[in-house]
């Protein structure tokens, strides 16, 4: 065998080695490719188990990538609905479980868009009518809304016309609110219903113009309508025709609003009311100054006076003067009023008469008419009797010293002069001054009465000096005041 013939040979051999070598590689690939598969399956797997998946009634909608983050969706879900003033919350179930899913995941943001719009999927935007708080109605337009509104004022209003003939002008003072917000569909509502709804009145065949709700509001699932736009007409209004609302007798049929209805009336009422009198003041030198005198007894009129008076419920608010009419002429009063100056209580060294009115002497100084007085000496006064009440006066100035009932004096007022000269007026019936009061000579100090020891109304009356009884006479004028 030649040197070529073993060198074939051994190519043979390496050529067998190569393709041995060609297997075992393709098997170590393989083992390797599917062990890359297995790595990647278990990362995919990890993968989807750390990421929740979030379910609308059973339907995965997006996954989050925690609790956290679903919680914050939530959260953010509520506020939509706060902002874009949903009326009523969906009772449809919102879920999040932690499972393989092909849904994709999204932010809190992007995931709480999501379950908005598939909340609100048969959501339209309309107009509400509340009162107080309390929602009544939708309507599919504000100018449905409108009528409504006005609708049932006016019912309200010729209601209360109705039953008070006496109301001159009736005002609805309660506040219905026409808002613009997000409804189920089923709850916007033709106006001649609302209105029938609100004033308790059965259906009947007539229709109104523009059709049903579906040809008034968009229909479901219409999302870029759900967000508040102050310059799109919400509702989808296709025909703004007034509608013509039908005119019944109604009675109220809103609950617990009833009480909550309130209306102001407007009626004239006529009274008879007292006129009072004006006091006319008259200055006069016949008076002393602090003195005053009524010369004309005043005397009220009486008007006709009608007004207009305003109820809210029956709670009168306010009352404006319509007209005047005086059946009698009020009289005024007019009141002297003293300018003398007061005289002075320096005793003058002269005596008056403290009895002023006509009136006569029952007792002398010295006897009486049974020869001696009540203590069984002789008389130690004059007995001026006149009427019971008559004013009495200081005989001159002085001090008074006493003044209080005393023994048989009864009520007693004694009055210190000077050099020593005292009076004494007993019998009173009425006590003016006080113990201390300076007094000036015809100042009055009381009223005759019958106090004390006595057999008929009269004053006592004494003038003593240094103590001892003197007769009045002697110091009094000899003519009588009245003359």
């Amino acid at each position: 065998m030649g040197f070529r013939a073993t060198l074939e040979k051994l190519n043979i051999k390496l050529n067998g080695v190569r393709e041995v070598m060609k297997k075992r590689n393709a098997k170590i690939i393989a083992a390797v490719s599917a062990i890359a598969i297995l790595l990647a399956s278990t990362v995919a797997v990890v993968s989807a188990s750390t990421s929740g998946v979030v379910y609308i009634d059973g339907k995965a909608v997006c996954k989050v990538d925690s609790k956290s983050e679903f919680n914050r969706a939530l959260a953010i879900l509520e506020k939509l609905h706060v902002e874009n003033n949903v009326s009523d919350r969906t009772d449809k179930k919102i879920t999040c479980t932690f499972t393989l899913s092909s849904v994709k995941k999204v932010s809190a943001d992007d995931c709480a868009e999501l379950l908005y719009k598939e909340c609100l999927s048969d959501y339209v935007r309309a107009y509400c009518i509340s009162l107080k708080g309390i929602e009544i109605g939708f309507c599919a337009t504000y100018s449905e809304a409108e009528q409504v509104v006005e609708h049932f004022r006016e019912h309200i209003i010729n209601s209360v016309l109705d039953k008070d003939d006496t109301a001159e002008f009736v005002e609805l003072t309660t506040d219905f609110v026409i808002s613009s917000k997000i409804c189920r569909f089923d709850r916007v509502t033709e106006p001649e219903k609302l209105c029938r709804t609100m004033l308790n009145v059965d259906d009947h065949d007539e229709t109104l113009d523009g059709g049903d709700a579906s040809n008034r509001v968009t229909a479901g699932g219409a999302h870029e309508f759900l967000y508040a736009d102050k310059n799109f007409a919400f509702g989808m209004l296709k025909n703004e025709a007034e509608v013509e609302l039908p005119k019944y007798d109604f009675s109220f049929n809103l609950g617990e609003l009833n009480s909550s209805i309130e209306y102001k009336t407007i009626v004239n009422e006529t009274y008879s009311e007292i006129i009072p009198f004006e006091t006319i003041t008259v200055e006069t030198d016949t008076l002393q100054i602090g003195q005053t005198k009524i010369d004309v007894e005043g005397e009220s009129g009486i008007a006709e006076n009608v007004y207009q008076i305003a109820y809210v419920d029956g709670v009168e608010v306010s009352r404006t003067l319509v007209s005047s009419k005086v059946i009698t002429e009020p009289t005024a009063c007019v009141k002297l009023v003293g300018t003398n100056k007061l005289p002075t209580a320096t005793p003058t060294g002269s005596f008056m008469w403290p009895v002023q009115e006509w009136f006569v002497i029952t007792s002398e100084f010295g006897v009486n008419r049974n020869g001696l007085d009540e203590e069984g000496k002789y008389h130690q006064a004059l007995d001026i009797a006149t009427d019971r009440g008559t004013p009495i006066y200081a005989a001159d100035g002085g001090v008074v010293t006493f003044a209080a009932e005393y023994d048989t004096y009864g009520l007693l007022i004694k009055i210190t002069h000077e050099s020593g000269v005292e009076t004494r007026y007993a019998h009173l019936d009425r006590i003016d001054v006080k113990v201390g009061d300076k007094v000036y000579k015809g100042q009055q100090i009381g009223t005759m009465g019958i106090t004390g020891r006595v057999t008929g109304p009269h004053l006592h009356f004494e003038i003593r000096i240094n103590g001892k009884p003197v007769n009045p006479r002697t110091y009094l004028p000899t003519k009588m005041p009245w003359k």
